[in-house]
């Protein structure tokens, strides 16, 4: 049999293909300010050498919470609120494209978790009456546990800051603000009003004062009428 050989070349043809981008995980501290990057950039790669990528937020019902660089920086938008207590995690969908012409995509799903801080309680100012008959450790009805804190599962403890007039007229209790009579000084016609400024701190230190107005109501009270000598000529 007669036969040939012959060298053959084979020339692979570049074809480009679409960006490397997988689902990714970031995180940003609750009530951070607009702008705030989410950690890393967001990593992509491209299997052409000569291709870059770039970045877009494309899509996801918190899309509008979102800023994205072309560069993969995810940050903060102007509208964003977050918010540990009201949500934890948002989702957002991304494009990556190569700059080839026709571009090609890959898009993925990106989950980013808000980090829990420690917030400072509230307590208000408020209102409240006792009779000027209020015995010694009687309590000023709706004086008890007015602090308020956002992060659940936070214990707050209360105390007494001042108060006016400065006499020790009353107490704060710590474990939920009540507001007791420590001594027997009530009394309507010499001081009506009195004021007890209170502060609430939480376990990490952070706190909050309020004002408690205390209005002092009148009790009728027997006339005095001392021993007296009169002389009969």
């Amino acid at each position: 049999a007669l036969f040939g050989e012959a060298d053959v070349v084979v020339t692979v043809l570049d074809v480009n293909e679409p960006p490397v981008f997988v689902a990714q995980q970031r995180s940003i501290l609750e009530n951070s300010a607009a702008g705030s990057a989410m950690g890393a950039k967001l990593d992509a790669s491209d299997p052409d050498a000569a291709q870059t990528v770039s970045f877009e937020v494309t899509g996801g019902s918190d899309a509008s919470s979102f800023d994205l660089s072309p560069n993969g920086q995810l940050t903060s938008s102007s509208i964003a609120s977050f918010d540990f207590e009201s949500k934890t995690t948002y989702t957002v969908e991304v494009t990556a494209s190569d700059n080839a012409t026709p571009s090609l995509t890959t898009k993925a799903t990106i989950v980013v978790n808000v980090l829990n801080q420690n917030e400072a309680p509230t307590m208000p100012d408020a209102e409240a009456t006792i009779a000027e008959s209020a015995v010694v450790g009687a309590t000023v009805q709706g004086t008890a546990s007015l602090g308020t804190d956002p992060d659940a599962g936070d214990r707050l403890q209360y105390e007494l800051v001042k108060q006016e007039p400065d006499r020790p007229i009353f107490r704060v209790l710590a474990s939920d603000g009540s507001i007791e009579v420590k001594s027997a000084l009530l009394d309507f016609e010499t001081v009506p009003v009195h004021k007890v400024w209170v502060r609430t701190t939480d376990i990490d230190g952070l706190a909050d004062e309020g004002v408690i107005t205390i209005t002092i109501q009148d009790v009728n009270e027997p006339p005095t009428m001392l021993a007296q000598a009169r002389a009969v000529y």
